[in-house]
């Protein structure tokens, strides 16, 4: 099953680019609460479609393939090769 993961050193480009220093701004600028992005940097969690839809509302859609990276997550499928 593939997840989406974060890249951070693309995130902060990003962020440079367009000015925003503190998590919390970045927060308020994609609209999410900023203890969200606080687990998601430090890797507590995944990014969920809200922040994900967030980035992309705030950078654009081609900072997907900057931001995040679609990845295996290793779960082998109950369902096996048919699936």
């Amino acid at each position: 099953m593939a997840v989406v993961k974060l890249d951070r050193a693309g995130l902060e480009r990003l962020r440079r680019y367009a000015d925003i220093i503190t998590d919390g701004e970045l927060a308020a600028r994609i609209g999410v609460d900023p203890a969200t992005v606080s687990r998601i940097l430090s890797g507590k969690c995944a990014p969920g479609t809200k922040f994900i839809a967030g980035v992309l509302t705030e950078f654009g859609s081609d900072a997907f393939g900057e931001v995040f990276v679609v990845a295996d997550d290793g779960v082998v499928s109950a369902r096996g090769s048919d699936g």
